[in-house]
This record gives C-alpha cells, structure tokens and sequence, in this order.
C-alpha cells in the first residue's frame, strides 16, 4: 500500500526521488516493475558504491538485488547502467573489471566464458563508453600487487571503477561481507527507473541510507542541468 502510494506520487509529477524504506526488496521491487504503476524504462539493476580502507576509489558494483541470474544480454544492460550512474556522478569512461573465479577462461566455469564472451562483444560494438576486463577475480581487480605475482598484464588493476557480478548472489554477498566486515561505507541506487530511486539494505546505518538519497540526489540535479 505504501508503494502504491509513493509511485502515485511519482507518477503525479509530485515527486522527484523513490526511497526505500523499512520493506523487504520484492515488496519494493515487484509494484515498481508493474506495468501499470511502475517507473521502468528497461532493464531495473541496483548499482552500490562502496569505499573500502584498502581501496583508493569508491567501487561500484552491479548487479546487486534485482536481476538474480542475468543472461549475457541482461549483464549488458546492467554495464550500461553502471555507467549511466557512474557518468551522472563525474565518473566518465569507467574501467569495469567482469567478474569471475579466474583469469583464464575454462568451459568447466560459466562464469569465466560469459566474462569473455562480453569483453569480445565489447570490443566489436561498444556496450557503453567504458574500459571493459575479465574475466577477471577479485584479488586483480583491487590490486596492483597480486597482478604483478600472478604476471597478469593489465594496466587497470588496483585502479577499476566498478564491477560487473556474474549473479546476485555474488554481488549482494559482496557488498554484505565487505559492509560489515570490512568497515565499509556502502550505498545503493536503482538504474533503469524513470527517477532516480535510492535504495539501501534495511540493515543498512542511517549514515548509508542518508548516502544513498545523497547520491540519488546528486543524480537528480545532473539530469536537470
């Protein structure tokens, strides 16, 4: 019910930002993904930000709640909004490392084909304006230093903007082990809604909900420039 009422504000022209409050994420997700009542323009992803201590830039993740096993178009979509989002904060031409187990692809890994299979596609038609790696794992994404052990030549590692996860499971995880274990700060926007739409775990501190409608916000402004 108060979903409903929100996105008939939205809908209105009364409202400018969609926030979440204290709901579980279907009952969030499922009346703004109504083609009646929603505000979807195509494919919906969450993408979180998140400053880690080891790390020198903010990192943003995609996908992180909504699309729970995307096929390879849909991961697609997801790097255009990783960038549409990332675009609309300063970040221009981001370098996004594709996610996976190992470097090297195997048939034995899905993930590690899927990853190479859209860097390949990048290449011959660009997905977004952005630098695109994989399949790539986590320890030569964040660092420069396990790229030289394991002879990995990439002059983005210890340097990447974002990351593409191969499933939900993976990004959500993620952010939750590197928010609470990690002294994290982490927020979270929606891309793909007709208005920017902040939205953060209900575990999450006041401190990162406020992060998340600063950065629909800051969204919000670079839309009406």
């Amino acid at each position: 019910v108060y979903m409903e009422r929100a996105l008939t504000i939205i809908n209105d022209g009364l409202g400018d930002i969609l926030v979440r409050g204290n709901t579980s994420t279907r009952n969030f997700l499922m009346p703004l993904l109504d083609k009646k009542i929603g505000i979807a323009t195509g494919l919906v992803s969450e993408v979180a930000l998140i400053k880690v201590p080891y790390y020198d830039k903010v990192l943003a993740l995609g996908d992180t709640s909504v699309c729970i096993n995307p096929s390879e178009g849909q991961r697609k979509k997801i790097i255009k909004n990783i960038c549409y989002v990332l675009d609309h904060l300063g970040v221009k031409r981001p370098k996004i490392g594709v996610l996976a187990l190992v470097e090297k692809p195997s048939f034995h890994m899905r993930d590690t084909v899927e990853a190479q299979n859209i860097v390949r596609s990048h290449k011959m038609e660009p997905i977004a304006d952005c630098e695109l790696v994989g399949p790539i794992p986590w320890d030569l994404i964040v660092s420069k230093e396990a790229a030289r052990l394991k002879g990995f030549d990439c002059p983005y590692c210890g340097e990447f903007d974002a990351v593409l996860m191969p499933n939900v499971m993976a990004g959500n995880t993620v952010m939750k082990v590197l928010g609470m274990s990690a002294t994290s700060n982490a927020c979270a926007v929606l891309a793909g809604t007709r208005v920017p739409t902040a939205i953060s775990s209900r575990s999450s501190s006041v401190e990162e909900a406020y992060l998340s409608l600063c950065v629909a916000a800051a969204m919000l402004y670079e839309d009406k420039k």
